[in-house]
C-alpha cells in the first residue's frame, strides 16, 4: 500500500505493481534516496512524500507474514477518512491466468500444494504441468482456499474474482458471503464497493501518466514513464498460444464475477481476441 498526500494505491498482485511503485517513487524523487536523505527521514529532519505500508497478509493462509499488498479493509482510518483518491490496477483475467502459470509460484516447494494429497493424486507428475493442467490445478487451489474460511460461499468464485473482492470491498467478508450470480442487479450489494480508480495493466504506462498528471505532475516530469519497462514480467510466448477454446471457456466460467465487473475483457470486446 502506497500513500501520498492525494492518493492511496492498493497493490493487486501480478498486475504491474512493482513497476508502478518504482515509477511513482521516481516521479516523487524518492526512488534512489541517498544515505543522507534516508538518515534525515529516520531522524525526522525531512518528511517523506510517500508512505509505503507493509501490512499483515490476510488474503490467504500465510497470515503470519507481512507484504505490500494490503487490502481496502486495512487502510488506516485516518487515511481512509481523507479526500485521497484510491487507485489500483486491473488486469485482463485471461492474461492474468497465463501470467500466474508462467510466474509459477505454485511450483515452489514453499507452496502448500507440495503437501497436498489432492494435488499429487490428480497430478503424479506435479509440478510439471501444461497450462490446461494448471487450470485444472486451480480448482484444487480454490478447494484448499475454501478450507481456510470460517464461512461458506453461496456461489463458486474463481481465484482472481475471490482475490478482487478481498482486495477492494469495504467489508469483503460480508460481500463474499452474499455475492451471487445476479449481484449486478442487486442494489443492496452496491454499498460494498467503494470508489476506486483502476488503471489498466495493458495500457499501464499511459494510464500512469494520465493519473499522475491529475496529481500535480507536468507532462515533462512524466515523460520518462513512456520509455520505462515493466518490472517482474513473467516469461511467456504469445498469449494466444494458451487461449484454446477450452481454456477460454474455463476462464469465462470461473471468473464470471470479474467479467461482469469489467465486461471490456469478454472476448467479443477484448483486443486480445482480434486478429
Amino acid at each position: 500500500m502506497l500513500i501520498s498526500d492525494s492518493f492511496i494505491m492498493l497493490n493487486l498482485p501480478k498486475t504491474g505493481t512493482t513497476f508502478t511503485i518504482k515509477v511513482i517513487k521516481e516521479a516523487f524523487g524518492e526512488s534512489n534516496p541517498s544515505i543522507i536523505t534516508r538518515l534525515q527521514w529516520k531522524l525526522g529532519l525531512k518528511q517523506k512524500k510517500l508512505n509505503e505500508l507493509k501490512l499483515p497478509i490476510i488474503r490467504d493462509y500465510r497470515k503470519n507474514k507481512m507484504d505490500k499488498h494490503g487490502i481496502y479493509d486495512q487502510i488506516p482510518s485516518h487515511y481512509l477518512n481523507s479526500n485521497r483518491e484510491i487507485v489500483s490496477i486491473i488486469r485482463d483475467p485471461f492474461t492474468a491466468r497465463i501470467s500466474r502459470y508462467n510466474y509459477a509460484s505454485w511450483k515452489r516447494k514453499s507452496s502448500r500444494l507440495w503437501n497436498s494429497d489432492l494435488v499429487h493424486k490428480a497430478f503424479p507428475h506435479f509440478p510439471n504441468l501444461s497450462f490446461k493442467e494448471y487450470l485444472q490445478l486451480t480448482e484444487i487451489i480454490d478447494e484448499l482456499r475454501s478450507q481456510d474460511l470460517d464461512y461458506t460461499l453461496n456461489v463458486e468464485l474463481g481465484g482472481l474474482s475471490y482475490q478482487w473482492i478481498q482486495m477492494f470491498c469495504k467489508d469483503h467478508k460480508t460481500m463474499l458471503k452474499k455475492v451471487h450470480k445476479n449481484f449486478t442487479s442487486d442494489s443492496s450489494l452496491s454499498k460494498h464497493f467503494p470508489k476506486i480508480t483502476f488503471l489498466r495493466q495493458e495500457n499501464l504506462n499511459e494510464d500512469l501518466i494520465d493519473f499522475l498528471s491529475r496529481h500535480g505532475f507536468s507532462m515533462n516530469q512524466l515523460d520518462f514513464i513512456r520509455t520505462s519497462s515493466k518490472q517482474n514480467v513473467s516469461v511467456y510466448d504469445s498469449y494466444k498460444k494458451y487461449l484454446t477454446p477450452e481454456a477460454v471457456d474455463f476462464i469465462l466460467e470461473k471468473e464470471w464475477f470479474l467479467f461482469k465487473m469489467f465486461p471490456e475483457y469478454i472476448p467479443e470486446n477484448n483486443p486480445l481476441f482480434k486478429d
